[in-house]
């Protein structure tokens, strides 16, 4: 990945991040009891599906990881979906009935929340260590051409034909 590429992906990402800053300023708004829907709706879809696009694109490694911070399952005698997830967390207000659970709702969304920022974030420093690799491949592919060249030129200088007069001459008059 070139530079520019990774100076895209970076501006992306702090982009997502912008969202996700009015994302936690929402939901504490929210778990005081204000009403902030549909924006917090509509934010939290945008910052969802523009961050999974990202992090599938970039064949991120923890994909699935986010994936579960937004769509929490619990496991217990039987699977069942948490209440509390980003996704579920992100309708409450949507009517009346619903406000006073963000409170005790609120937790576990944020411990989801910051987990799936966290992933979106060190999804930059995956793509840099993929590359690295390559990057290595490249140097010792460029040193190598390097000595080639050099030995070359080595080669092309010491099958020149000399003067022996003119070497005799050099070498006596030291």
């Amino acid at each position: 990945m070139i530079l520019a590429e990774l100076i895209q992906l970076k501006k992306r990402i702090d982009e997502l991040n912008n969202l996700a800053w009015q994302i936690d300023s929402s939901a504490r708004l929210l778990k005081a009891g204000n009403q902030v829907q549909p924006l917090f709706s509509e934010t939290v879809q945008r910052w969802y599906r523009g961050a999974r696009e990202l992090l599938a694109q970039n064949s991120f490694s923890g994909l699935k990881e986010f994936e579960s911070c937004y769509e929490y399952w619990v496991d217990s005698k039987r699977t069942m979906r948490a209440h509390t997830d980003i996704e579920q967390f992100s309708l409450l207000g949507l009517s009346e009935t619903a406000i006073p659970s963000a409170a005790s709702s609120f937790d576990l969304f944020l411990v989801l929340f910051t987990k799936a920022r966290a992933l979106i974030t060190s999804c930059i420093d995956e793509v840099i260590s993929r590359e690295l690799p390559v990057k290595t491949q490249l140097s010792f592919e460029v040193v190598a051409d390097e000595f080639q060249a050099a030995q070359e030129i080595l080669d092309s200088t010491s099958a020149e034909p000399t003067d022996s007069s003119e070497w005799s001459r050099c070498t006596s008059s030291t």
